[in-house]
């Protein structure tokens, strides 16, 4: 019976630090994009309003349609290395 509950023990500790790598790795992922989005949407609408005067204010419209597109492909991209990150993980936990 002691090795029963040794063994059930080790089972659940596996699975708390199991969940715990994962979380990590999910929030470390979302800060990174977030950090990226911010830094890119503040670089395009920057540069959207220096040539506002040249362009008639056309160039901030280009510059939210840019940020907006850009967005999109990072959220995309952010999903799939959310994905495969999980499947890193899981390969990494079937050693153990």
């Amino acid at each position: 019976m002691t090795s029963h509950a040794t063994t059930s023990h080790a089972t659940t500790s596996h699975a708390m630090k199991s969940h715990a790598m994962k979380s990590h790795a999910m929030k470390s992922h979302a800060m990174t994009s977030q950090t990226e989005e911010f830094v890119a949407d503040n670089a395009l609408m920057d540069v959207g309003l220096a040539l506002a005067p040249e362009t008639y204010g056309l160039s901030i419209v280009a510059a939210l349609g840019v940020t907006a597109i850009h967005n999109l492909a990072v959220s995309h991209f952010a999903a799939e290395l959310k994905d495969e990150a999980s499947a890193g993980i899981a390969k990494v936990e079937s050693w153990f």
